[in-house]
């Protein structure tokens, strides 16, 4: 039998393992997730550049929303499909992602990061962004992680107003091409 005084030292003992153990079991769960989402957006990557726009549209989930700045929401895998088709076909397009953070409760997580995007129309400069993003990434079937919510937007300014006034979203001023000037490929 243990002395008593004995038995008091090894219980701070037991409790300082449990926590310092317990801290590193959800790191290793943390970058495992960290992980996953590294190789899920490495293949986003390698799609989108590839311009595979049917691969690409398989990440997300079917019930899936995109959410790209000034636009309305796109949702489903379909939508999304004819989302990117609508920007692989004005030109050659290069992408970059950097996840900054990533987190999983077991059955949803999320990753922050930042991007740089960069398309060129043919016989045109290159057009050139960069931001940042959301994803939030559920379980689908069979355990995959899938897309369920993108979200992206610019860091940059928007274009400067004319000298003469501003231009409204509604109305293109003459320096900016309208949707229908805009060359396809």
């Amino acid at each position: 039998m243990m002395p008593a005084l004995n038995r008091l030292r090894i219980v701070p003992l037991l409790v300082l393992s449990a926590i310092v153990l317990g801290a590193s079991a959800g790191t290793a769960r943390a970058d495992w997730f960290a992980d996953k989402v590294e190789e899920g957006l490495a293949r986003y990557v390698e799609l989108f550049n590839a311009k595979d726009v049917a691969a690409l549209t398989e990440l997300y989930s079917e019930d899936a929303k995109l959410m790209p700045p000034n636009s309305p929401i796109v949702e489903g895998r379909e939508g999304i499909q004819k989302f990117w088709e609508g920007l692989f076909g004005m030109g050659e397009v290069a992408l970059t992602l950097a996840t900054s953070e990533a987190f999983n409760n077991g059955t949803l997580g999320y990753s922050v990061g930042t991007y740089t995007l960069s398309v060129t129309p043919p016989q045109a400069d290159a057009i050139a962004d960069q931001g940042k993003y959301v994803v939030v990434w559920k379980r689908g079937p069979g355990g995959k992680w899938e897309m369920a919510v993108d979200i992206f937007n610019t860091d940059l300014a928007p274009p400067a107003a004319e000298a003469g006034g501003e231009s409204s979203a509604a109305e293109p001023s003459a320096a900016e091409p309208s949707a229908a000037e805009v060359p396809r490929g």
